[in-house]
């Protein structure tokens, strides 16, 4: 029975490594990192290692599908961080509606009476193409660090890969996203993209604020647990 378990796990993993193949058409930042672990794979099965459980089995298929979920991630960022680019630099000089509303604002010192919160002033928030553009690179961004922790305590269940770690994937995960209200925490919401390291989860500093994690951008923590993730598993390899 656990010889058959086997092999359907194989036969899946196979299909699951041509649809990838045929779906990228070219390599991928994570390529190298899914051929590593599938050779890692066929060598625990050959060697018929007892660590390899059932469970830890099942989970091949994931820790492949989760690499490719990760590239498809990392691909939109960057699109449509090129793209928001290409908008700033065309729209120099041409501020919509609610942008001037808000730098009036400013300089009056917050005269609501002098300029109020006109109807035509929402619809120019809400109809912004590049206000939505920024929500779709924040998505796309906390979505890579929630499941590139997902993939990171999966490997941790294969033999040898026990102490693979990414600092930087698990300090954002943990600390700005799904724990702000912890001691090292930061609670205080903001978002910044354009950066050559990649767009980056709560980088804003304020009043009072005493915070021990930063983000380093997305960019710079995805390359360390590629990196990370390539040499705990040359080391099993060898």
């Amino acid at each position: 029975m656990h010889n058959q378990i086997n092999e359907d796990i194989k036969k899946s993993l196979a299909l699951t490594q041509k649809l990838l193949a045929f779906v990228s058409g070219k390599e991928t930042f994570f390529s190298a990192t899914q051929k590593a672990f599938w050779r890692y794979w066929e060598t625990l099965q050959m060697r018929k290692d007892e660590r390899l459980t059932e469970k830890v089995n099942h989970y091949s298929m994931e820790v492949l599908s989760r690499l490719s979920q990760l590239d498809l991630l990392l691909n939109k960022v960057k699109l449509l961080e090129k793209d928001a680019e290409f908008r700033r630099q065309s729209n120099i000089g041409k501020k919509p509606l609610h942008l001037q509303w808000i730098e009036s604002l400013e300089s009056s010192q917050n005269d609501y009476n002098a300029f109020p919160l006109t109807e035509e002033i929402v619809d120019s928030l809400v109809n912004d193409s590049d206000v939505e553009q920024v929500l779709e690179i924040e998505v796309y961004t906390e979505a890579f660090y929630y499941f590139a922790h997902r993939l990171l305590k999966i490997i941790q269940y294969y033999p040898g890969l026990e102490k693979f770690k990414a600092q930087g994937v698990t300090l954002v995960r943990n600390h700005l996203i799904e724990h702000p209200h912890g001691t090292d925490g930061v609670s205080a919401p903001s978002f910044g993209y354009g950066d050559t390291n990649g767009p980056a989860v709560k980088p804003g500093s304020f009043v009072g604020d005493e915070r021990k994690i930063f983000d380093a951008g997305l960019y710079k923590n995805a390359e360390e647990f590629r990196t990370n993730l390539n040499a705990e598993l040359a080391k099993v390899s060898s």
